[in-house]
């Protein structure tokens, strides 16, 4: 299962790379914004894990347009970032990223929060009926988890929504 990694700090994205290498998972690497969709394209990663600031564009750009690629909308994304404010953390949401991690993340959250990710997205592909059901404002953003890991006020997991919305 491979996780692609997109960060402009060659030292995180080789930290962040070496533990999910740790970790059992095959990792790609992106320096760049246009890198990080080509990668994202060819490779179709279980999982993308992003910096909000890239080289060449912003994380949220780099959602936008995964989300937008028939091929690669499904794949959750995850926002690793420096920056926890409440607005990075709107802005976050409304590109459709599936999760939001504050660095410094800690080796076990950031596994744990890859996880649940992954869970999510096989519940999803393996019950046609339950991903056909989502409603489609809530298909590019199937689930939103904000976590706080740098510890800037308030429980580690600030808020958990609802994994998808089902129609009626």
């Amino acid at each position: 299962m491979s996780i692609l990694i997109a960060d402009s700090d060659p030292d995180q994205l080789a930290l962040y790379s070496d533990i999910l290498r740790h970790a059992g998972y095959q990792t790609h690497t992106a320096g760049r914004a246009d890198t990080a969709l080509r990668v994202a394209r060819v490779h179709r990663p279980a999982v993308v894990v992003t910096e909000i600031v890239l080289t060449g564009s912003n994380g949220f750009e780099v959602v936008r347009a995964i989300r937008r690629d028939p091929g690669t909308a499904a794949v959750p994304v995850v926002v690793l970032t420096w920056r926890g404010t409440a607005s990075h953390r709107r802005e976050a949401e409304q590109a459709g990223c599936s999760g939001y991690l504050v660095k410094p993340s800690t080796p076990r959250w950031l596994l744990q929060e890859i996880r649940w990710q992954l869970q999510h997205s096989i519940r999803v592909q393996q019950d046609p009926a339950f991903g056909s059901r989502l409603r489609p404002e809530t298909a590019a953003s199937r689930s939103s988890r904000i976590v706080d890991i740098a510890g800037t006020g308030g429980s580690f997991l600030e808020r958990v929504g609802q994994s998808v919305t089902r129609t009626a």
